[in-house]
């Protein structure tokens, strides 16, 4: 869907900036007409009104991404084998259980649970898939590191027995998962 272009978005980039930069200071609509008519554009309170109250809600869908994205890396800081998928998987579930735990009684018996519990399997499923890939990773890892000491061990015992004896030893002692 293609944004609408307002009156204000139609004005030179310079004039729309300080408009912008009105309104986040809290100027008035009237004042922020008298500008835009002093600089030879005309416009009127209501379209003012229209696009200040638009640009206030796209700033405060910034502002809880910006802390929804803080939160997601605190989750992150408080876990450190946690990764991003799985950090925001966590949020959003603790998300859902704070609305749900929210809710008013009345509220709550006239819930369509239909699309609760299609939410709830959709995070589930991501979870879970998350689980398998980060398994599979594990076991490709685990395989790939195997491959290497053994083809390392395989040369170093026909060329360097000793050498290998030595290593092979420090890799058991130190390094148990290669």
């Amino acid at each position: 869907m293609r944004k609408k272009r307002t009156a204000i978005d139609k004005l030179p980039p310079n004039i729309k900036e300080t408009v912008d930069d009105m309104i986040k200071s809290n100027s008035t609509y009237g004042e922020i007409v008298d500008y835009i008519k002093s600089s030879g554009n005309n416009i009127s309170l209501s379209a003012v009104q229209r696009y200040a109250v638009n640009l206030v809600r796209s700033l405060q869908a910034l502002q809880i991404a910006n802390q929804n994205f803080k939160a997601i890396n605190d989750e992150m800081e408080n876990y450190k084998n946690t990764d991003c998928t799985e950090a925001i998987l966590i949020l959003l579930n603790s998300k859902l259980l704070e609305r749900i735990n929210s809710l008013p009684d009345e509220q709550l018996q006239n819930l369509d649970t239909t699309q609760l519990v299609k939410s709830t399997v959709a995070l589930t499923r991501a979870m879970a898939y998350k689980k398998k890939n980060d398994i599979q990773t594990k076991s490709l890892l685990e395989n790939g590191a195997e491959f290497f000491k053994s083809t390392v061990y395989q040369a170093m015992a026909e060329e360097e027995p000793e050498l290998y004896r030595e290593f092979k030893k420090f890799i058991d002692d130190h390094l148990p998962l290669l």
